[in-house]
């Protein structure tokens, strides 16, 4: 439960700075002072919060669910922000696809938490595949082609959003037992620090 109401105001926070940046995009007016992005921020963690302490009750996530939450939002966001280096767009016009970005994640997040039973750990691991894969993705782009310091990173975040879904697709095939092999190894451990007692029925 705590996870899940702390997923509120983190991604509310970045909610409200993609909502914001987007507004300014899409108006072609840029921010009048630094303050602006944090007051967004300030007002979506407070709305988020509200969301995530009002539904907890009722929700009863498990911590598999939260994960998946703070997975989808995290990884949403990472693709937004990739996302937007890819196309070529500059810091300042990066809000529509961060918005984009972690809308999809959350509802990703959500929908697979609704249909599977993932564990905390299983969540883990595959974050870990879909690190390595963006990790990798960037590094074989700058071992095929390397270039100087201060050029466009918009090849680099191509390959690294390839190699993000290569280690997501891998991860889910790999750990599709995960949860199924890790319970059965954990009845098998307990059955025997507790071996159960030998019952012989009278004759």
């Amino acid at each position: 439960t705590a996870s899940f109401v702390a997923a509120g105001p983190l991604w509310g926070a970045v909610y409200g700075v993609a909502i914001a940046e987007t507004w300014s995009s899409a108006t072609s007016r840029p921010f009048e002072s630094t303050a602006t992005p944090w007051r967004w921020a300030l007002g979506g963690s407070m709305a988020g919060l509200a969301l995530t302490a009002t539904l907890a009750s009722p929700v009863e996530s498990t911590p598999g669910d939260s994960a998946l939450i703070h997975s989808g939002a995290g990884w949403g966001t990472m693709t937004g922000l990739l996302g937007a280096r890819a196309f070529g767009h500059s810091t300042s016009r990066e809000g529509p696809f961060l918005l984009a970005g972690i809308n999809a994640g959350l509802a990703a997040g959500l929908a697979t938490s609704a249909y599977t039973e993932w564990s905390r750990e299983h969540v883990f691991w595959l974050d870990c595949a879909i690190l390595a894969g963006i990790a990798g993705g960037a590094a074989l782009e700058r071992a095929i082609q390397p270039k100087e310091l201060g050029a466009p990173d918009d090849r680099t975040a191509r390959f690294a959003l390839a190699g993000g879904a290569l280690g997501l697709g891998t991860g889910v095939f790999l750990l599709r037992n995960y949860d199924k092999s890790r319970a059965g190894g954990r009845r098998r451990v307990l059955e025997w620090l507790h071996p159960t007692a030998l019952v012989v029925p009278e004759r």
